[in-house]
């Protein structure tokens, strides 16, 4: 799967699209919140508009696919990030929690990414953030093992769930949610 750079995914109530550089107040603002940073084991605390500008201007070493977009509502603008790199990542900035946000972008991801291909996708929970495995478990993720990741924002290794997805697991899941 190569994606086009303009490839965007639209939800019922969300827009998944490329990161722009007048994004980079809104990133910086909701992952200076230590709440949202410390899930993100590369991302440091506190979280400056620099940061944000240097994000949005790295460079990709991934040989992956590469699937990076913000999550943007309508009413609110941008409220999360979500990733499909090395691995899938995903936050939402703490004052949109509970809204569904999350799990919405994720399958929205999801499905375009087992639309385009096979391959099974991996990733990672913080052994603390029981709202990230919950949304993996919906979505047919399966724990396959631990490990511990430096975190930036806690400066300490922190363990994590390693877990990936196949299709077959993602099919059979989305097939029970509503």
């Amino acid at each position: 799967m190569k994606p086009n750079i303009e490839t965007r995914i639209e939800t019922k109530r969300l827009l998944l699209r490329r990161p722009r550089r007048e994004d980079a107040d809104r990133i910086a603002s909701m992952l200076n919140d230590f709440e949202t940073s410390k899930y993100l084991t590369p991302v440091p605390h506190p979280y400056t508009l620099a940061d944000a500008k240097a994000w949005l201007r790295r460079p990709i070493a991934s040989k992956a696919p590469l699937l990076v977009f913000v999550i943007e509502d309508a009413t609110h603008g941008v409220v999360g990030n979500i990733s499909l790199e090395e691995e899938l990542g995903y936050w939402i900035g703490r004052p949109y929690w509970g809204n569904g946000y999350c799990s919405e972008a994720v399958r929205a991801l999801l499905d375009f990414h087992f639309s385009k291909t096979e391959a099974m996708i991996r990733s990672g929970v913080h052994i603390d953030n029981p709202r990230s495995m919950a949304i993996q478990r919906k979505f047919g993720f399966e724990t396959i093992g631990r490990e511990k990741e430096y975190s930036c924002a806690r400066a300490e290794k922190v363990e994590r769930f390693v877990t990936r997805l196949c299709k077959e697991n993602y099919l059979a899941a989305v097939n029970v949610c509503p």
